[in-house]
Formats: C-alpha cells, sequence, structure tokens
C-alpha cells in the first residue's frame, strides 16, 4: 500500500506531469513507479505510508500562504493607485517571485474567479494542514490566517470559486 497525494492540478493531470509524493515500502514504490510514471513528471518517494500525506499538507501551506500573499500584494497594489499588472511583473522578476503569483495575480486582476482549482478544496486542505499541526503540538500562524480568509469566502457562498478568490475578501471585508 502507498499513500500517493499529488500536485499540480487538473492540467498537469491531463498533461501527465503532476508531482507525486509518496509513503511507503520500498518495494511497494518501485512496484508502482511504472505506473505512476504514467501521470507524473516527478515521483519522490518521501518515507513510509503517511509520509506522502505529510509532504501534501506542506505543499498546501505553501501554495495556499502564497496565494494568500498575492492577494494582499495585489490589493495594496490597487488600493495605493498603482497598476497591480506592473507589480505583478516586477515581482516576478525579484525575490518576490512565486507560482501562485503568476497564476493567480491575473485573475485577481481581472476578478476572474471562475474555478480551476475550487477555494472549498483548499479550505479542506487547510484545515488537515491546522488539524495536522495541532496533533503534533505546532502552531501555524500564517496558516491560520489563510484558513480565517478561506472560511470568509466559504461563509459567503464562494465554494466553487477559484481559490483567487480570496482578493475579494480581503478587498471587502
Amino acid at each position: 500500500m502507498l499513500d500517493a497525494p499529488v500536485s499540480g492540478g487538473a492540467a498537469a493531470a491531463r498533461a501527465g506531469t503532476l508531482a507525486i509524493m509518496v509513503g511507503g515500502r520500498d518495494s511497494a514504490v518501485t512496484r508502482a513507479r511504472p505506473i505512476l510514471s504514467c501521470y507524473a513528471a516527478a515521483i519522490v518517494h518521501i518515507g513510509p505510508n503517511g509520509a506522502g500525506q505529510v509532504a501534501k499538507a506542506c505543499n498546501q501551506i505553501c501554495t495556499i500562504v502564497n496565494q494568500l500573499g498575492a492577494a494582499e500584494a495585489m490589493l495594496l497594489a490597487e488600493r495605493a493607485g498603482v497598476d497591480p499588472s506592473r507589480v505583478k511583473d516586477v515581482l516576478m522578476a525579484g525575490f518576490g517571485a512565486s507560482r501562485m503569483l503568476d497564476l493567480q495575480a491575473p485573475k485577481m486582476i481581472a476578478r476572474d474567479f471562475d474555478g480551476k482549482v475550487e477555494s472549498r478544496l483548499h479550505y479542506k486542505d487547510i484545515q488537515i494542514v491546522l488539524a495536522l499541526a495541532e496533533s503534533l503540538g505546532l502552531r501555524l500562524p500564517a496558516s491560520a490566517a489563510a484558513a480565517a480568509v478561506l472560511d470568509a469566502l466559504q461563509q459567503r457562498g464562494g465554494g466553487k470559486q477559484d481559490s483567487a478568490a480570496v482578493f475579494d475578501v480581503l478587498g471587502r471585508p
């Protein structure tokens, strides 16, 4: 048995370029690798059973917290009267660059929240992260802040909207 969560979304699944985080015995990973490679560009054996799920939780922290940072940056630029598209472009050339900024900022700027990744899925994932952290005696303040914003989006009926809609929650508290 393996736990093998993925990252990359529907487009990567269709293209066969998902990243797979695998937990399980070496022999099981070796046996499953040819099948997993049919839909993955990266297959990383993280450790024993359960380790793949931990890696997925870590992935979701980076994804969801970065998305919230992108939303805050775009909102700040917009409210300050600065072109958020230009701010996004310059951020992508420096240390502020991230895949989430690159993918989500254009949706935020255009207020295009028709979902590629429905916010309800990120909300579910961040709750898993927080439960795992609590079980380990950890406090994750950035993840907790992201969870609160995603919760507000769910309360507004935005569960089927793209997670970029966190921008709208920040802009209209």
